[in-house]
């Protein structure tokens, strides 16, 4: 069992440097500079490490969520009506011609 675990986490790593340079991040860092055209409501203190980042205030990010909830119930129910008249319409046309028949 050992060297199986020893003999996978050497072939994983060789996979992990393979992928990251297919990828292209081979030298990527984690500390990415905050965004220029990102404009904060206020700062927050980061439970992490504990310093002050900037972000969106609770109602601005509720707001968003509803507007894309509401925006994918929308084409939800939309794509179901799509589906469904044409259904309605064929299972009518249908039983008009079988009693014609």
């Amino acid at each position: 069992m050992s060297i199986w675990s020893t003999l996978f986490l050497e072939f994983w790593r060789r996979q992990q440097t393979y992928l990251a340079w297919h990828w292209g991040t081979l030298r990527f860092t984690k500390d990415q500079p905050i965004r220029p055209m990102f404009d904060p409501d206020r700062t927050e203190m980061d439970p992490i490490s504990g310093q002050m980042v900037p972000g969106f205030s609770p109602s601005k990010r509720r707001n968003r969520l509803a507007i894309g909830f509401a925006t994918c119930a929308t084409f939800v129910s939309l794509e179901c009506v799509l589906l469904t008249v044409p259904a309605v319409f064929a299972a009518i046309f249908v039983c008009c011609c079988v009693r014609c028949f």
